[in-house]
């Protein structure tokens, strides 16, 4: 009896998608969200239609979006809830709710960057505004600001 060698590339390894969801769920429970993302994702890589490999992923990513809503991170609170199923639990509101945050923690750091540049601290204004336009990349005024405060800086610069 001959058997074929077949080519590394061509084979999968065998995996036990039960075992692989009980370890997926132990993650879950002991709050190591990430990697219960991670396992639900190569569960879902071989079989797209599991559906309790879905759940578990989207309450993973659920928990991960609400840590950093905790520590006020919304642009990464938002990345995250953007990857959830649309069909999950109130996304759609999560998504809303979140870019309304997003918008007044811009505005917050664009006034801590106006309260800089009036106190000729250019520096900490531009970066202020440089935050100010990561939260909410279209604010009026930013861009044209830091603009102003590096050609401030720059004639400075020249005077020295």
């Amino acid at each position: 009896l001959r058997l074929p060698i077949l080519e590394s590339g061509l084979t999968r390894p065998v995996v036990n998608i039960t075992s692989e969801l009980d370890k997926a769920r132990k993650l879950f429970l002991n709050r190591d969200y990430e990697r219960a993302v991670r396992r639900t994702d190569q569960i879902l890589q071989i079989d797209p239609s599991n559906g309790e490999a879905a759940e578990l992923k989207n309450a993973a990513l659920y928990q991960i979006a609400e840590t950093y809503r905790k520590r006020q991170n919304y642009v990464e609170t938002l990345k995250t809830v953007k990857k959830l199923d649309t069909r999950y639990k109130g996304v759609h509101e999560d998504i809303a709710e979140v870019k309304n945050l997003l918008i007044q923690q811009a505005e917050e750091n664009y006034r801590l960057g106006v309260n800089f540049f009036v106190n000729e601290e250019f520096h900490k204004a531009i970066e202020r505004w440089q935050d100010t336009l990561k939260q909410n990349p279209q604010h009026p005024n930013a861009r044209q600001d830091i603009e102003k405060a590096r050609r401030l800086l720059k004639k400075l610069d020249e005077v020295d």
